[in-house]
């Protein structure tokens, strides 16, 4: 009996280059996605913790929060690079139709979504880095005590009257 010829065997080459290359931009895709998950899952806590560290005067945790979100900013660079592959192959290839412009339209979706988040994840690293250092402890600001509060307010509203009075008993 005879077989079935494969989708391949009765494309044009071309056609099946164009399937390859497709292939390819969305097993990046989908590594790329991978990784933005990640850093979306893990910079949350990664911001409390520095927050945290800040707070707490612990510069060493709030240099490795920051440093592993400063690192996590080189996905940007993925993207972009992606997006300019994603760019040539609709180039390369103007007569897409029906389910590959489909394809690589979620691709470009996809991609956007990427550099959203990326650009949210920079606004957050702007926001720890303009922390700054983390306040000596001799610096830091003393917060004062309610009773030391309502001491001094009394202080400050009696003192004239006690000054003027002992003036007159004297």
């Amino acid at each position: 009996m005879f077989a079935t010829p494969t989708r391949e065997a009765c494309a044009e080459p071309a056609e099946v280059t164009a399937e390859a290359e497709l292939d390819a931009l969305r097993s990046q895709m989908k590594a790329l996605m991978r990784a933005i998950a990640y850093v979306d899952a893990e910079a949350p806590r990664l911001e409390k913790e520095a927050r945290t560290a800040w707070r707490k005067c612990n510069q060493g945790s709030l240099t490795h929060a920051r440093s592993t979100l400063v690192d996590w900013l080189m996905v940007g660079g993925e993207v972009a690079a992606m997006r300019d592959d994603v760019r040539r192959f609709r180039a390369a290839h103007p007569d897409l139709g029906g389910e590959r412009g489909a394809i690589v339209q979620r691709l470009d979706d996809d991609l956007q979504r990427a550099a959203d988040r990326v650009a949210r994840l920079a606004m957050t690293v702007r926001e720890l880095v303009a922390l700054g250092p983390v306040p000596t402890r001799a610096s830091a600001r003393v917060v004062p005590q309610p009773e030391l509060l309502k001491a001094r307010f009394y202080e400050l509203i009696t003192l004239p009257f006690v000054r003027r009075i002992a003036l007159i008993d004297a």
